[in-house]
């Protein structure tokens, strides 16, 4: 049983991998990563009125140790235009695009997808035992929209991910106090990652 869920998110980790390996940064991964590095950074939440930040400055702690150019005197920084400054970031700056979007990726994919796959066996076992968390094992590593979306510098799989696992925790028969803690901060951080979160509290009541 371990081991077929051990292999499960081998291949799911496989394909993602894939996926970085392959894929063209989409049109909003500049931004995200970007603007998540500028927070992290400066503090300045340059694509508060599309995002929170939560999901953004997750996916750029990776860079931090690489230091990458900010441009905080470049017109495009004074003046907010978030796309121009992104793609600035990206493509001018002193690093690799491919190394630093290749690196947030890969970080995206190893927490925020991992977090969702961890959650989705965990409660296939919970409801069913052992046969259904295998046969939500294999589902979930052969599925492209999640291993290719976790595999992608956006805010969809951690809102997705702490969406889930607020409800996983809830749905438990006993729900004591720490049951009731790391719900509310799943929700809190989905709710912190994506504007579109704010349904939960309504669902969850």
């Amino acid at each position: 049983m371990r081991v077929s869920l051990v292999l499960s998110l081998a291949v799911f980790c496989f394909l993602g991998w894939s996926t970085i390996d392959s894929a063209a940064p989409t049109y909003d991964e500049p931004v995200h990563l970007a603007s998540g590095c500028a927070a992290l950074r400066t503090g300045r939440l340059i694509n508060a009125m599309d995002h929170p930040p939560l999901a953004e400055m997750w996916a750029a702690l990776p860079l931090l140790p690489m230091r990458p150019t900010l441009f905080l005197q470049h017109p495009d920084w004074l003046q907010g235009r978030v796309y121009n400054y992104a793609d600035l970031f990206l493509y001018k700056n002193r690093l690799d695009a491919q190394r630093m979007l290749d690196t947030a990726r890969f970080w995206c994919l190893l927490s925020f997808g991992l977090l969702l796959a961890v959650g989705i066996l965990t409660w296939a076992r919970r409801l069913a035992g052992a046969p259904a968390a295998a046969a939500a094992g294999l589902l979930l590593a052969f599925c492209p929209p999640l291993f290719t979306n976790a595999a992608l510098v956006t805010t969809d799989t951690c809102g997705a991910a702490f969406f889930f696992l607020t409800f996983q925790l809830l749905s438990r028969e006993r729900r004591g106090t720490w049951t009731w803690i790391a719900a509310g901060t799943c929700a809190g951080a989905a709710l912190a990652s994506k504007f579109s979160m704010f349904v939960l509290p309504a669902f969850a009541a």
